[in-house]
C-alpha cells in the first residue's frame, strides 16, 4: 500500500543516514543532521499511523517536561533527541507491517551498511592484536563499538538470510561464511558483551526451536533489566574484595568499577534530571575522564535522570510484552533477545 511504501522511505533514510554518521564518526554536524532527520521521520511514522494513544501521549509529555529541564540545567540537547529517537523506535516497530520482500529489503540495507563501514575503518594492529580504529576523516573508533557494529551486521545477515527463498545447503552454506566473517571482527575487537550476545543468541538457536511468546519475551526484557543493576552492585562489591577475574582474555575489573561508581555518586544528587551528560566522571585508575556510564539503565539515569528512565523501560516492555505486534521471525526474535546482554556493560 501506499502507506507502507512511505513507511519503508523513512525507514531507508533513517538507514542511510545513520550510515553516514557512522563513516563519519565523530564528525558533530554530520551526527546533529542524522539526529534530526531520525526524530522527524520516526514522528511522521507515528502520527501518520495513528500510534499515538492517549497514554502515550501522556507519557511523551511527562518525558519532554522532565527532559526539558535536564537540557536547561545541564544542557545535553543531542542526548535528549537521542533518547526520543529510541522511545519513537520502539513505539513504531511493532505495529507497522510490511511485506516480506520489503523486510528482506530492510534486512539487507542494513547489513550491506553495516559491512561497508567495518570493511573501509582502518585497523592498526600491535603484536598481532586489534589496537585500534579509525575513521574515514581519522577519528578514533572505540574497539566497544566496532564489536557491536559487527554482531549488528551479523544479526541483519542472518536475518536476511533466514529470509531468502534459496536451497538449504547453498543457506547453511553462506550462514557458515557469515559468521566466520562477522565472528571474526567481533573476535579481534575483544568486546566481551559482543561475545556473550553471540553465545546466547546460539544457545537460544539450539535449545529453542521455536520464538517465545510475547509474555515469555516481556519477562526476559525485565529480567535483564533488573539483573543489569543487581548486577553492577553486585560488581562494585567483589571491587572491593580484590578479587582478580579474567574473562575473555580481559580482567574484569578493567575500568568499569571506577564509572559505575562515579555515577553512583553523581545520582544522588541529580537522582531526578540528570546531568544531561555534562559533567565528565572518572573511567580508570589513572583518572581519564569520560561522558559514557557504560551501561544502559545507568546512562539513562546519568543524562535524564528517573522519569525518562522508568518510561524507557516501559515502552521497551510493551513493545515486546504485546505479542500481537511483536510477531517477529525466529531469527530476529532470538538477536534482539541476546542483545540485551549488551545493556549490562554498554
Amino acid at each position: 500500500s501506499a502507506s507502507e511504501h512511505l513507511n519503508l522511505f523513512f525507514i531507508t533514510v533513517c538507514l542511510v543516514t545513520n550510515g553516514l554518521s557512522i563513516f563519519y564518526y565523530g564528525n558533530k554536524q554530520i551526527e546533529i543532521i542524522s539526529l534530526l532527520i531520525n526524530f522527524v521521520s520516526f514522528a511522521f511514522i507515528m502520527i501518520r499511523n495513528n500510534i499515538l494513544s492517549i497514554n502515550l501521549l501522556a507519557m511523551l509529555a511527562v518525558a519532554g517536561i522532565s527532559t526539558a529541564f535536564t537540557f536547561v540545567l545541564y544542557g545535553g540537547g543531542g542526548s535528549i533527541i537521542n533518547y526520543f529517537i529510541v522511545v519513537f523506535l520502539l513505539c513504531v516497530f511493532p505495529r507497522l507491517s510490511f511485506s516480506k520482500k520489503q523486510i528482506r529489503y530492510l534486512y539487507f540495507l542494513a547489513a550491506c551498511i553495516l559491512t561497508i563501514n567495518l570493511l573501509l575503518f582502518k585497523k592498526i594492529f600491535a603484536y598481532g592484536a586489534l589496537n585500534h580504529l579509525e575513521t574515514y576523516d581519522g577519528n578514533l573508533l572505540n574497539n566497544n563499538m566496532f564489536g557491536i557494529f559487527s554482531l549488528l551486521a551479523l544479526y541483519f545477515s542472518l536475518c536476511w538470510l533466514s529470509e531468502t527463498k534459496i536451497k538449504k545447503k547453498l543457506k547453511v552454506f553462506i550462514g557458515v561464511c557469515v559468521f566466520c566473517f562477522f565472528g571474526y571482527y567481533i573476535y579481534i575487537s575483544e568486546c566481551r558483551s559482543a561475545l556473550l550476545a553471540l553465545i546466547i543468541f546460539f544457545l537460544f538457536l539450539i535449545f529453542k526451536k521455536r520464538p517465545f511468546k510475547g509474555s515469555t519475551a516481556s519477562k526476559i526484557v525485565l529480567f535483564a533489566f533488573t539483573t543489569s543493576v543487581i548486577f553492577v552492585l553486585f560488581y562494585l562489591f567483589l571491587n572491593t574484595k580484590n578479587i582478580t577475574w579474567t574473562i575473555f582474555g580481559k580482567n574484569l575489573f578493567s575500568g568499569r568499577e571506577y564509572v559505575w561508581s562515579n555515577v553512583a555518586d553523581l545520582l544522588k544528587t541529580h537522582f531526578v534530571f540528570g546531568t544531561g551528560g555534562s559533567i565528565p566522571v572518572i573511567e580508570r585508575a589513572n583518572g581519564d575522564l569520560t561522558t559514557s556510564a557504560h551501561h544502559t539503565l545507568l546512562s539513562s539515569m546519568y543524562c535524564f535522570g528517573i522519569i525518562p528512565t522508568v518510561i524507557f523501560i516501559y515502552v521497551f516492555y510493551r513493545a515486546i510484552k504485546d505479542h500481537k505486534s511483536f510477531i517477529v521471525p525466529r531469527i530476529a526474535q532470538f538477536a534482539i533477545l541476546s542483545s540485551l546482554i549488551i545493556i549490562y556493560f554498554e
